[in-house]
């Protein structure tokens, strides 16, 4: 389950623009650099994996600011989001890779546009930049039922 809610973390949030190269990469990939990424994320914020465990798995509504870095954190590292700005063409390859079925592909892409309209186009810091995406995806991936293959 923990892996799961790493990966819609994803979702919201890969190295910087330049650095992330898609190419050749697939689902296991990228869910390995997802966690990864986490990891180094929590550990640079101090905040722990139970913190983490307990806002993804909808246990605990802690939205600290030291929390919304974590996934500020995650967002820019992934590359899903720089400059306090949201990568969209990025984050559409990324649920490419990470759905299978044309059905959960066309739902993830709708995802993606949908929060392209929620999320503003620039936000005051990476922190908040992570905290909106993530919120965007989590609330829109439950409206449409949507889970990873």
């Amino acid at each position: 389950m923990f892996l799961y809610a790493i990966l819609l973390v994803t979702c919201t949030v890969l190295c910087t623009y330049a650095a992330l190269d898609l190419k050749g990469m697939t689902k296991t990939k990228l869910a390995k650099l997802e966690a990864k990424k986490m990891s180094e994320c929590l550990k640079k914020s101090g905040v722990n994996i139970t913190t983490l465990s307990g806002y993804l798995n909808e246990k605990s509504n802690n939205t600290t600011k030291e929390f919304r870095c974590v996934l500020g954190c995650f967002t820019e590292e992934m590359g899903y989001g720089k400059d306090n700005k949201p990568l969209w063409d990025i984050m559409e390859k990324v649920h490419k890779i990470e759905y299978g079925a044309k059905e959960y592909k066309e739902k993830a892409l709708k995802i993606v546009e949908t929060c392209k309209t929620i999320v503003p186009k620039e936000t005051e810091d990476s922190c908040e930049l992570g905290f909106a995406m993530h919120s965007c995806n989590t609330a829109q991936t439950k409206k449409l039922g949507l889970t990873l293959e």
